[in-house]
């Protein structure tokens, strides 16, 4: 299951992005009952990469997406739910 998020620029800073971002993870974790959920995030990306990292996502490996690079970052389902 892919977790993303996408801003207008004037929104950024803010913090929406992970605050939105964990409430989609908290509750697809419980409701979806998913073992984990990826991030696909393009290299130089670095206010995306500190969001997945505010989350609990670690970096997983290198990949491409419809010809362009990606990371995959990973997180797994908490054992606490």
């Amino acid at each position: 299951m892919e977790l993303g998020w996408t801003l207008k620029a004037e929104t950024w800073g803010h913090g929406y992005a992970t605050e939105a971002a964990r409430a989609c993870l908290d509750w697809g974790f419980v409701t979806l009952d998913e073992p984990y959920f990826i991030s696909l995030i393009r290299p130089g990306n670095t206010a995306s990469v500190r969001v997945a990292e505010r989350l609990g996502f670690a970096s997983l490996r290198q990949d491409e997406l419809f010809g362009n690079p990606v990371t995959v970052y990973s997180m797994d389902k908490p054992t606490s739910l």
